[in-house]
């Protein structure tokens, strides 16, 4: 058995060894010249262009979640300015602080901009009565300040009357008036 042992372990070195010599060969590599009018000239077909942008003030809750904070987001300027990109960078700002806001439907009628909560989701719940206020202020004020038809900001929740644990409001109320 310890012979067989001794056999088994020479092969195994030796298979080893084997495996692992460098090959003395070299590869077969033919070197073909390429004239002059023969090469290909790499040439850029266009140039990468700086992205245009331009600054959209809103409202988000400061950090410490005291108070309504202005901060400047950019847009790519092919995108033309409307209430719902407005909403959409609010939402956006607003989820950085851990607010996760759900916007069903923002509307502009006339001078009125109407926005559609979700009532699963902040203002409408899981906020205290001043954060929910906040957050109310944050998408009022963005909205008076950046749509210039936007003369009054009203509220509603799943399509009707605004209501939450600190707060009723009516489809026609307006919450902030220019």
């Amino acid at each position: 058995m310890k012979k067989l042992s001794v056999m088994l372990g020479l092969v195994c070195i030796l298979g080893l060894s084997a495996a692992c010599k460098k090959s003395t060969q070299k590869p077969d590599v033919t070197a073909t010249p390429v004239l002059k009018d023969q090469m290909v000239s790499l040439t850029p077909i266009s140039t990468v262009q700086p992205l245009k942008t331009k600054e959209l003030p809103i409202y988000t809750i400061s950090a410490d979640q005291t108070e309504l904070s202005a901060v400047t987001v950019l847009l790519t300027e092919e995108k033309e300015l409307n209430e719902q990109i407005v909403s959409e960078a609010v939402t956006e700002a607003l989820a950085d602080n851990a607010f996760y806001v759900k916007v069903k439907l923002v509307t502009l009628s006339g001078s009125r901009i109407t926005i559609d909560f979700d009532s699963s989701a902040p203002p409408v719940t899981r906020v205290t009565r001043e954060l929910e206020e906040l957050i109310l202020d944050a998408y009022a004020m963005s909205m008076i300040d950046n749509i210039s038809e936007c003369k009054e900001v009203g509220f509603t929740v799943d399509g009707g009357a605004y209501k939450s644990n600190y707060r009723s409001m009516s489809l026609d109320s307006v919450y902030l008036r220019r």
